[in-house]
């Protein structure tokens, strides 16, 4: 996890299960989805530096979400979609101060498909997240997604994507926050099942329960190589840079991974 204890000398090392079910029905021009997920998290310790063990049990719990949208096709290069998230988090926390809070996302915009050049969609709602630790309160605004793909050839494709959402500094953290993100990458198949990937990204974060503002900047670069239709393998790296104007929580961070995916 990124938010171990400013006192720890190791990472706190955390599982995590997670799923989803959805179900999506086409009308003609009308199409519909709808689904659940849940995340489980079950944290480990971390050790302080007089040698302590610092439990982080607390943080161990389950998100629950529901999500539902609607899709209708003007034209085959025009559309209007709306769409609603719903979530409860249901975090362990302490007797003295509860991680709990429930929320809601609502979008809604125009889908855009210009030939095989330009797809996308680009969409304004609201946004509310109310914790039961009064120190965080309710973080609540306007909110949007901007999401385009842009194909010059057909081996290059090129996304955009500019977001608003409320999360926390982790998934089961106490401080809720207001981030808005920008991100540009590229997609560039070497070979029919070899597809080379980068991109970075700019965020700025703005923190409820604490005075604290972040700036994180992210690049990845990833190597994607397609087994068949179903299995998929890649392998990435990944570096994060957080500067906050609280020194303890600056950081810089390298991730390496491989990834397999099976899709059926």
């Amino acid at each position: 996890t990124l938010s171990s204890p400013t006192n720890a000398v190791s990472p706190t090392p955390y599982n995590l299960f997670s799923g989803d079910v959805s179900v999506r029905k086409e009308w003609n021009r009308l199409a519909a989805s709808a689904g659940i997920s849940v995340s489980s998290y079950d944290y480990g310790q971390s050790r302080a530096q007089d040698g302590t063990i610092i439990s982080q049990d607390g943080r161990d719990g389950q998100i629950y979400a529901v999500h539902g949208r609607m899709d209708y096709a003007f034209s085959p290069i025009l559309g209007w979609f709306a769409g609603i998230e719903g979530n409860q988090r249901s975090i362990r926390g302490t007797p003295e101060r509860s991680l709990d809070s429930q929320g809601y996302r609502a979008l809604s915009g125009i889908t855009i498909g210009l030939t095989h050049l330009l797809s996308g969609e680009i969409g304004g709602g609201y946004a509310r997240q109310e914790f039961s630790d009064a120190t965080i309160g309710v973080i609540e605004g306007p909110s949007y997604r901007a999401q385009l793909t842009y194909r010059p050839t057909k081996l290059l494709d090129l996304h955009f994507k500019a977001e608003q959402i409320v999360t926390e500094t982790s998934a089961t953290s106490s401080a809720g926050v207001q981030a808005n993100a920008l991100q540009v990458g590229a997609d560039y198949e070497l070979r029919r099942n070899v597809i080379l990937s980068l991109a970075g990204t700019y965020e700025k974060d703005r923190f409820f329960g604490q005075d604290r503002k972040d700036t994180v900047v992210t690049s990845d670069a990833r190597v994607k190589y397609l087994l068949n239709r179903f299995v998929t393998m890649s392998a990435y790296h990944r570096y994060t840079d957080r500067s906050s104007d609280v020194s303890a929580f600056s950081y810089d961070k390298h991730q390496v991974g491989i990834n397999v995916t099976a899709q059926f």
